[in-house]
């Protein structure tokens, strides 16, 4: 599994040799460490490992952790196995000598050292580093409290294999360490995998969310509860005090009387609708031969020629009329007459046809 390192942009805090925490200066901290606390380089050991061609990349992970267990230094080794180009970079210390007083995470300082090229010596927090890079990873280091002897920095060159650049005979100048507040973006660290102990940590959350949300919801129900049955209560209040307001029960008693009334007045005016309707075919001249009435429609059959009948001008007639809308004359078979029916108007809703007709056009 791998993961990218990621850590706050905090001041850095180091855990020296002797156990001390201090600022990168080497003074002692002024407050409790954040994570991550930086190992200082004086408790680290450093490897590397080189996949060779044969080990495919989907097992590269598998290979540097078998890598790790087979050279791990201490009986009680912690490590960080960050992976590279040419493999992964191992960083070991000695979790015994952690106190028992520290609990933030621990990172080894050279993961916070800045990235160099081929063979240089880096003056850390406590004593000298001596490293060799290449392609931008780093591929060797070692470290002493002393300055390098010309032998010491002899027996690192000769323990580099495959470096392409040659060391030189003496060790270069210290370079001061210029620490930074966060590891390289480049550096992906290479975890353990997946085990049961993860799949039944993120049961527990997933059931801890789960309860959280439910007892969240449940919560927002048992209030809109409450505040329904508050509404209700109110409610039953104001109604009460409606019942017993004697000018309230009389105004209600005089609207139920008005809405009775208008439901009995609610009819159409039907012999009045039929006058108009005879007034027009007076006018024209026409002889009806048979009509019916009811309280939705009036039909009359006129005994005459349709080529005789003005249609337009008799139906924009009785449209006029104030009772009679939606007109529509039908010819009767063979022409031997006209059937003229209409929709009375409903006076109860402002002159409008009365509900429940559509207007049909009959050929």
């Amino acid at each position: 599994m791998l993961n990218r390192v990621f850590f706050p942009r905090a001041p850095l805090c180091f855990l020296t040799e002797s156990g001390a925490l201090t600022d990168h200066s080497g003074a002692p901290a002024r407050r409790r460490p954040r994570r991550p606390l930086v190992l200082s380089r004086a408790r680290c050991q450093f490897r590397s490992f080189v996949a060779g061609p044969h080990v495919p990349k989907s097992q590269l992970a598998r290979a540097a952790r078998v890598f790790v267990e087979a050279h791990a230094p201490f009986a009680d080794t912690g490590s960080v196995l960050l992976r590279t180009s040419y493999g992964a970079a191992v960083w070991y210390w000695d979790k015994s000598r952690i106190p028992d007083n520290v609990r933030a995470r621990i990172v080894p300082e050279g993961m916070f050292c800045q990235p160099g090229q081929g063979w240089r010596v880096l003056g850390c927090l406590e004593g000298y580093e001596a490293q060799y890079w290449e392609r931008g990873e780093l591929l060797a280091s070692t470290w002493r409290r002393r300055p390098f002897s010309n032998e010491q920095w002899a027996a690192f060159a000769l323990s580099v294999d495959g470096a392409t650049q040659s060391a030189p005979n003496s060790p270069p100048a210290p370079v001061p360490v210029r620490h930074r507040t966060h590891p390289s973006r480049r550096l992906t660290q290479i975890r353990e995998p997946w085990s049961w102990r993860n799949t039944e940590r993120a049961a527990i959350i997933a059931s801890l969310c789960c309860i959280t949300f439910s007892a969240f919801f449940a919560g927002r129900g048992l209030r809109f509860e409450y505040l329904a049955k508050s509404e209700a209560v109110g409610l039953a209040t104001i109604d009460a005090g409606r019942n017993a307001d004697t000018a309230i029960r009389r105004a209600n008693s005089n609207l139920e009387l008005l809405r009775d009334y208008r439901a009995m007045m609610h009819v159409n005016d039907v012999p009045g609708a039929s006058a108009d309707a005879f007034e027009v075919f007076e006018e024209f001249g026409l002889d009806v031969e048979d009509w019916s009435a009811d309280q939705q429609q009036f039909t009359a059959v006129l005994q005459v020629a349709v080529s005789e009948v003005p249609l337009r001008e008799l139906v924009s007639a009785l449209e006029a009329k104030p009772g009679l809308c939606n007109v529509t004359p039908r010819v009767s078979d063979g022409e031997a007459g006209v059937e003229i029916s209409a929709v009375l108007r409903d006076p109860a809703n402002e002159g409008a046809c009365a509900p429940g007709l559509v207007r049909e056009v009959r050929p």
